[in-house]
């Protein structure tokens, strides 16, 4: 499949969380984004495939047009909802990230360290 993904609207901003079928993946590059949803799509015949960036935005795929589009009503993953989504989805349950002092931190600075944790959690 040598298709190149379509950006629509918006790009992304990277890293970025994959979220498909209680599966995460992270990527910190676009090449390495458009590499793990041809992936996706090949291994696993799905259509929901959500994608957040490190504003918290949140982004689908649309395999029919192979093209990433932001969510139009403008939805934004909290601290507490991407944190609570890797908790729950990870495979090694002692790299849950811990919930504390969330007002402190900035959502690009938790979707980077758990794009890390995904990525390590990836490779067991």
């Amino acid at each position: 499949m040598n298709k190149q993904i379509k950006i629509a609207i918006s790009k992304p901003i990277l890293p970025v969380i994959i979220f498909s079928e209680n599966k995460l993946y992270s990527a910190d590059k676009y090449v390495d984004l458009e590499n793990i949803l041809i992936k996706i799509i090949k291994d696993i015949k799905i259509n929901d495939i959500k994608i957040i960036d490190s504003t918290g935005g949140e982004y689908f795929f649309m395999e029919k047009i192979f093209s990433i589009m932001p969510d139009f009503f403008g939805h934004r993953f909290s601290k507490k909802q991407i944190i609570d989504l890797f908790n729950n989805n990870c495979k090694n349950k002692e790299n849950r990230y811990e919930i504390k002092s969330l007002s402190n931190k900035k959502i690009a600075e938790i979707v980077k360290h758990i794009a890390e944790l995904i990525r390590i959690d990836n490779k067991k």
